[in-house]
């Protein structure tokens, strides 16, 4: 009954049909995946991010409930989660179902949600469920990084609300530092200095170098800092291009030079025009060796190694002998997962 529910589109009948399955019942994982999914329809995302959670401790394997979960988190901007719960996925799937993951890992990377799309969702969560803190926490980090300054403005007040309750939310407290600079650089140190320790993230790490960078001027510090991001996160070019910066500012000319030739290599990649593309292709060249290619190539180019290796087998998954695929991979022996920061490495062609 609550299959016929949700094939019509009836999410809220169909929830109420499975909240009458009993808890002892044989189907309960099947159910609160349903479950899960039918509150995410509803937009009701704490509650459907708990039942997900309850179908996965009932079937640790869950790749469904893994996927829906994946689905909130794109909303809500939370993309480290997401990344975790994709590569679970890739794990737990037969190996011809993986290219799924990494289509949808791909999309967390490089293809956000649109802003307004996003801003309009998480408020209706919130209309749902005022106290869903993520949801909250989502949405007045949204709200920051627009140009309204109506929307900035009542983002400060839900930031602070926020950490109030939850003072360990790293993308509250990277919203309000970046807020706070540069027109009031001590508030943005007093920020950085309360953020909890063990709760700190490479959000932190990157307001800490530019604030070293542009209010303290010290040059030695910001470049480590700075490194310190492009150690996990090799493909943030802004990031490179201000260690760049710093590397010239103490006297580091060719290390500069290289980190320019590097930044400009991921830019180019990375620019709206070449990742519009590729996902159109996602979307009708799929199957074909040729586009899985070219995703292994875009990894590659940004320094996401193990990524690449993936797309690479991919390709040849399909078409044994595809020869540009073949060479990309034994490229990759030996390589680690993630680019050195001061790699030699050649872009690719």
């Amino acid at each position: 009954m609550a299959r016929a529910k949700f094939g019509s589109a009836d999410w809220q009948a169909g929830l109420e049909q499975l909240r009458l399955i009993p808890d002892g019942s044989p189907n309960l994982a099947e159910a609160r995946f349903y479950e899960g999914s039918a509150l995410l329809e509803l937009d009701r995302g704490a509650q459907a991010e708990r039942t997900l959670h309850e179908c996965i401790v009932l079937e640790r394997d869950s790749v469904p409930a893994r996927q829906k979960l994946v689905e909130l988190y794109l909303w809500e901007d939370r993309p480290l989660e997401a990344r975790r719960l994709v590569w679970e996925v890739y794990n737990l799937v037969r190996p011809d179902n993986r290219v799924a993951a990494l289509d949808q890992l791909f999309r967390i990377d490089f293809a956000g949600l649109p802003l307004e799309l996003r801003i309009a969702r998480l408020e209706r969560f919130i209309a749902n469920n005022p106290n869903d803190l993520d949801a909250v926490a989502a949405l007045a980090t949204a709200y920051s990084t627009t140009e309204n300054p109506l929307l900035i403005g009542r983002s400060v007040p839900m930031l602070r609300e926020v950490l109030e309750q939850y003072p360990n939310h790293p993308d509250c407290w990277a919203a309000l530092a970046q807020l706070s600079f540069p027109e009031n650089a001590e508030e943005t140190m007093k920020l950085l200095d309360a953020w909890p320790e063990e709760h700190r993230d490479v959000q932190h790490l990157i307001l800490l170098g530019t604030v070293q960078q542009e209010h303290k001027a010290d040059y030695p510090k910001a470049a480590e800092t700075f490194r310190q991001v492009l150690q996990s996160q090799p493909e943030n070019w802004k990031v490179r291009y201000r260690y760049a910066a710093c590397l010239r500012a103490m006297g580091e000319t060719e290390k500069a030079d290289r980190q320019l030739k590097i930044h400009t290599r991921i830019s180019g990649a990375l620019n709206a025009d070449a990742i519009g593309k590729l996902l159109q292709e996602s979307a009708t060249q799929p199957a074909t060796a040729g586009f899985r290619h070219r995703m292994g190539e875009l990894y590659e180019t940004v320094g996401r190694f193990k990524e690449a290796r993936c797309w690479f087998e991919e390709a040849l998954r399909i078409q044994p002998n595809h020869r540009p695929s073949q060479e990309a991979l034994a490229r990759q022996t030996g390589r680690p997962d993630i680019e050195p920061v001061d790699s030699l490495s050649k872009p690719v062609k």
